[in-house]
This record gives structure tokens, C-alpha cells and sequence, in this order.
């Protein structure tokens, strides 16, 4: 579907009503992505070609881990992918380095590896609602706090 759509938006069958990164040139230039509660368990083939997406909100779906494609998007600065179903973030998470803002919220995470903490630009990581013990959250927000990245538990 996002293959035909893309297709679409590309000929100017249908018109993209994106207030931004879609505003002069083609689909492929589109800085953002939202798909919502759509049931993914995988990401739509076409969603590679968009090469310069530095936004990808894809929560509230059925995905069990960060899907591999996610790590070809060289511009990546937002990844909001809560309340999925990840058990754990692998460690290939700290390839990101564009990345600035991680949510993660609303999934089944005991634990976040220590990769995270070696992305340059990586202010921001919302992991509401996981499963952390006391004693993790307090031993995480420590680690994070030293390394200047705000950790949101609540």
C-alpha cells in the first residue's frame, strides 16, 4: 500500500498534506513518517527510499524489535517507536548516530544497553511504561544524567 501510495504522491495523483518536509520537490525528499496503529510487524518495503527521513513514528504496532531497516536511514535524528512489543534493544541501537530523541515507551524492556550512551548527539529517551526495576531505573537515570541525556521513566 505504501509502495502505491508513494507511486501516487510521486506522479501528483494524490497530494501529500504534510505541513512539512514535503513541501517543494517529491516524495522522496520527506523528512517525516507516521504509521500509527497499523498492526506492522515489519516496515513497508518502499519506506527505504525515503532517504532523507530524519522523523519515524511508528507506534502503537506489533513490531517485537527495531526493525533492521531502521539503521539505513543516515539522517535519523526522532525514532518514537513505543508500545510495540520489544523485549530488548540491541546493541546495534548505538549505530545511530544521528539520532537525538528515542522513545521507547510503552514496550516490554527490563534493560537498555550501554550503546545508547555512546550516541554523540542523543539528548532525549522516554522509556515510560517498560518493565525496569526500581533498582535498574535508578542505577539507568544515574548513567544517563552523566552522560547529559535526559531519561524519562515518568
Amino acid at each position: 500500500i505504501l509502495e502505491t501510495i508513494c507511486d501516487k504522491l510521486n506522479t501528483g495523483e494524490i497530494k501529500s498534506n504534510l505541513a512539512s518536509g514535503y513541501k517543494d520537490g517529491t516524495y522522496l525528499e520527506q523528512t517525516e513518517i507516521v504509521i500509527n496503529n497499523k498492526n506492522l510487524t515489519t516496515l513497508p518495503k518502499g519506506l527505504l527510499e525515503l532517504q532523507n527521513l530524519e522523523y519515524i513514528n511508528i507506534h502503537s504496532n506489533d513490531l517485537k524489535t527495531i526493525p533492521l531497516e531502521i539503521y539505513q536511514f543516515p539522517k535519523l535524528k526522532k525514532l518514537y517507536i513505543g508500545f510495540n512489543n520489544i523485549v530488548e534493544l540491541p546493541d546495534k541501537i548505538g549505530t545511530l548516530t544521528t539520532l537525538e530523541s528515542l522513545a521507547v515507551n510503552g514496550n516490554e524492556l527490563t534493560d537498555l544497553p550501554d550503546t545508547l550512551l555512546t550516541l554523540p548527539n542523543l539528548k532525549y529517551l522516554s522509556v515510560r511504561e517498560n518493565k525496569f526495576s526500581e533498582e535498574t531505573q535508578l542505577e539507568l537515570y544515574n548513567k544517563y544524567k552523566q552522560n547529559g541525556i535526559e531519561l524519562q521513566f515518568k
